[in-house]
């Protein structure tokens, strides 16, 4: 078989206008030939150290993950904190701010929170308190079960963390049963979530034999309105 020369040409500051803050690399055919040609290419891309080594490069979003679990866990410069009735934990304004629509009004507006040291939130228990502020830190949700969700739900619906309510809705729909069903129709109501709402009226009209069951007769007696 003929052999077909190959040659690499690299721009270090980019061949066109649009790619001057870039490298760009060409692979170019040494001579043009007729007809087609099927070619792979294998590379690997390293960038050298002065001394020659390989300097390995870090997944941007997980160092970043890695630095604001760290915040949270370390309580690391913290100026403000978030009590509960029977615990306080420490947090950043500007990690809260960012993350809730009603932190940053407290925070940036004339309201009592922005001139203290804590924030009273008396309506969540420490385990969704933690939750909560793990989630705003690093966006995960690790060991996740239905009772935690639905209480992250309504913490998230209260202080309009828009990404964890998202989450939480996802994983209830997730694992939606004819046990859970009802109780998650009436939190949809209570917080008057039509899209959940919605979801769940979807759920019954595939599952119908529900609604021959003692548990919805009651169900129905206690909440008619629904």
């Amino acid at each position: 078989m003929e052999k077909t020369n190959w040659r690499l040409v690299l721009y270090p500051k980019g061949k066109t206008e649009n790619s001057k803050d870039f490298i760009s690399l060409d692979l170019i055919r040494g001579e043009e030939r007729k007809g087609p040609e099927r070619v792979m290419v294998c590379f690997e891309f390293s960038i050298l150290a002065t001394d020659g080594s390989v300097l390995v490069s870090r997944d941007a979003k997980k160092f970043l993950k890695e630095i604001l679990e760290s915040l949270c866990k370390e309580n690391l410069l913290c100026d403000t904190k978030l009590k509960t009735r029977s615990g306080s934990f420490p947090a950043h304004k500007n990690v809260l701010s960012a993350r809730s629509l009603l932190f940053k009004a407290m925070f940036n507006n004339d309201m009592k929170e922005k001139h203290s040291e804590c924030v009273d939130i008396e309506d969540l228990d420490d385990d969704t308190v933690k939750r909560m502020l793990l989630y705003m830190y690093t966006g995960t949700l690790p060991d996740l079960q239905w009772d935690s969700a639905c209480n992250l739900y309504t913490a998230a619906d209260k202080y309009e963390i828009l990404s964890l309510k998202s989450d939480c809705t996802s994983f209830l729909m997730d694992t939606l049963t004819l046990d859970n069903a009802c109780d998650l129709l009436i939190l949809a109501d209570r917080h008057q979530d039509k899209y959940l709402k919605s979801g769940i009226q979807n759920y019954f009209s595939i599952n119908r034999g529900i609604f021959n069951t003692n548990e919805w007769k009651c169900f129905m007696q206690m909440n008619a309105e629904l």
